[in-house]
């Protein structure tokens, strides 16, 4: 018996070996479904039959965090943009000269407003930027912490009404 021809024993690993050993294989996914499944007493099944239905359900899957991933970069895309329109926002605080004394005191206000918005942008945009590098595609969570990264950069780059003070 050659190397190739020897089949591992997938019901011997636990779970993280086990995932570890198959990837994305379709083929290695339907030796182990079968082993599991007349180790459990159902009979040997077609191994051609399974690879068919894991290489779908992994091909499947493989589509499904790409369109994720597109997703993902397109949300960055406006987050990045929204991040310049606050960065051009605070540039013009900074350039205005009204004068007086009250206007100054908002526009100061407001600068500290936009600079403290501007360091929490800052720092959502770079957990997003951090979550397009997704090293384990099998991670789920990845997409939920994205989410609430997006929610909160939003949240922070959104003109607050009550602190307008009309000068937008």
């Amino acid at each position: 018996m050659t190397a190739e021809n020897t089949v591992q024993d997938y019901t011997s690993m636990d779970a993280a070996a086990l995932l570890n050993a198959l990837g994305d294989d379709a083929m290695a996914w339907a030796v182990a479904f079968n082993q599991h499944a007349v180790k459990l007493g159902y009979s040997s099944m077609d191994e051609g039959w399974l690879v068919g239905w894991f290489a779908n359900a992994i091909e499947h899957s493989a589509d499904v965090r790409m369109f994720d991933m597109a997703n993902l970069r397109g949300q960055v895309t406006s987050l990045s943009a929204e991040l310049q329109q606050a960065t051009d926002r605070l540039d013009e605080v900074y350039s205005k000269d009204y004068g007086k004394t009250r206007e100054i005191n908002i526009l100061t206000g407001e600068v500290r407003s936009l600079s403290a918005e501007l360091v929490e942008a800052r720092k959502a945009l770079a957990s997003l930027v951090e979550l397009l590098d997704l090293r384990d595609p099998w991670d789920n969570s990845a997409v939920t912490k994205w989410n609430a990264a997006a929610e909160r950069a939003r949240a922070v780059l959104s003109p607050n009404k009550d602190t307008d003070n009309g000068l937008r």
